[in-house]
């Protein structure tokens, strides 16, 4: 299962208001260290600071790493979920495509999806493996013998109640304004798709060594009034982000969140890419960098995944400018760079609400 766009909706990304309230979120440096594919031509600065984050423990904060060269390396193994999704599919492809550097698995729900996919993407089907994100033993199975990184893709998504769009052609040709109604499939709500689902995934990734994640998740979940939080009553961007706060508190992995703005099923590569903080984009109001391809999403977890060193320990917020303004070929890292090494706050009066939900 993919993240899809329904209004405002990146990965799921969606609207909302936050005020601004960097934190910056510690690592050991040993941590960082165990994630190289050979420790010991690892070097590590580790400044004299430290911070809290609500709901984990205090860790000391790691700002320069220097990792092994690659070609001195083995291959990354790379487990891709919520690969036959359309932003999963470009994760896989990219990956595919450096053979060199990684080793792809793609896991999807069914056999149906298993073999489209391979087909797409011209592979053997032993490339795809299929599994239930809540079925935690078929998921460590998929996921055997090893993991050396996981891209979390999945998404619970909303279906609209037909019925409901009567009401809304009876109510525009009377003048008034009403909203389509959403449901999720039996089994398939957020709750379980996107906190049980990818707490799965993290927990099977952790018993097959894994030591980095990347999660593509969704803009807005600072705001409990966002539009996406009321479709199917589901609190969508409620459960993402309780998922994201379990994935932070997890302190023998690197991890890197992204909340992209809304997807567009548009070529990348042609845009100047917007990185931003708790999402203060939205709150900006500049409508016009509120989207991003979902090519690019998929570029900046690749990028996530080669450069640990920059984006590990990292939550933020991805959209981009307009085709024509800015510089489509600025290095992604140096986009990144202004963000100063802070990162996504997940102590805001929502997070207290969030932390009780179960």
């Amino acid at each position: 299962m993919e993240s899809r766009t329904l209004g405002f909706v990146s990965s799921t990304g969606s609207t909302s208001l936050a005020s601004t309230n960097d934190i910056r979120v510690a690592r050991t440096s040993s941590k960082v260290a165990s994630f190289c594919r050979n420790p010991s031509k690892a070097r590590i600065a580790q400044p004299n600071t430290s911070t809290s984050f609500v709901g984990s423990k205090s860790r000391s904060c790691t700002t320069t790493v220097k990792m092994a060269d690659s070609s001195s390396s083995q291959k990354k193994r790379v487990v891709v979920t919520g690969a036959a999704g359309k932003t999963g599919k470009l994760v896989m492809d990219k990956l595919l495509k450096k053979k060199d550097q990684f080793e792809v698995i793609g896991v999807v729900r069914d056999a149906s999806s298993q073999k489209k996919l391979a087909a797409e993407l011209k592979v053997s089907t032993d490339v795809i493996k299929v599994a239930d994100i809540q079925d935690p033993n078929a998921l460590q199975k998929a996921m055997s013998p090893k993991v050396d990184g996981l891209v979390i893709v999945t998404s619970a998504i909303p279906k609209i109640k037909w019925w409901s769009l009567i009401k809304v052609i009876i109510y525009k040709i009377l003048g008034k304004k009403a909203s389509p109604e959403f449901t999720f499939k039996l089994g398939q709500n957020p709750r379980m798709v996107d906190y049980v689902g990818q707490k799965n995934q993290i927990d099977a990734a952790r018993a097959n060594g894994c030591k980095q994640v990347v999660i593509v998740s969704s803009m807005g979940g600072t705001d409990k009034t966002n539009f996406l939080n009321t479709m199917g009553n589901g609190n969508i961007l409620m459960w993402k982000r309780k998922a994201e706060k379990y994935l932070v508190s997890a302190s023998d992995l690197v991890y890197t969140i992204i909340h992209p703005g809304g997807l567009l099923d548009k070529q990348g590569g042609l845009r100047e890419l917007v990185f931003g903080l708790n999402d203060e984009i939205i709150k900006g109001g500049d409508s016009s960098i509120r989207t991003i391809p979902r090519d690019d999403v998929a570029r900046v977890c690749i990028e996530a995944l080669e450069k640990p060193e920059v984006f590990g320990n990292k939550s933020f917020d991805l959209t981009s400018k307009p085709e024509g303004n800015g510089n489509p070929n600025a290095p992604i890292v140096e986009l990144f760079g202004q963000l100063q090494g802070k990162t996504n706050a997940y102590n805001y009066p929502i997070d207290t609400e969030i932390d009780a939900m179960n």
